[in-house]
């Protein structure tokens, strides 16, 4: 599968994983893909506060959540998934995970 992420987005995400160090950064991504599904499109990036506060694990904030989401059923960009990441990650771990080419 191929992910497409515009370098503003990808630098958004590094941006909040390293404001939340040491506890793990969340969010969702929305965007489309393809029919065959083998390529998605971020088109929409949600940072989101970690309610645990952990390293280990995260939990979303519902009313963030809502927010994120209200408007999203039917329409695009649709929700893809929800997004974790370790804060600790670095950019080359990021690029070799994601496949950005960054």
């Amino acid at each position: 599968m191929k992910i497409i992420l515009q370098k503003k987005d990808y630098e958004k995400i590094l941006s909040h994983a390293e404001n939340e160090i040491p506890n793990e950064a969340c969010g969702l991504i929305a965007g489309s893909e393809d029919e065959n599904l083998q390529t998605r499109t971020i088109e929409k990036i949600y940072l989101f506060t970690n309610l645990d506060k952990s390293p280990e694990h995260f939990s979303l904030s519902p009313k963030e959540q809502l927010e994120a989401v209200k408007g999203h059923e039917n329409k695009r960009p649709k929700i893809i998934r929800e997004l974790a990441f370790s804060s600790g990650i670095s950019v080359k771990t990021f690029s070799r995970r994601y496949k950005t080419g960054f």
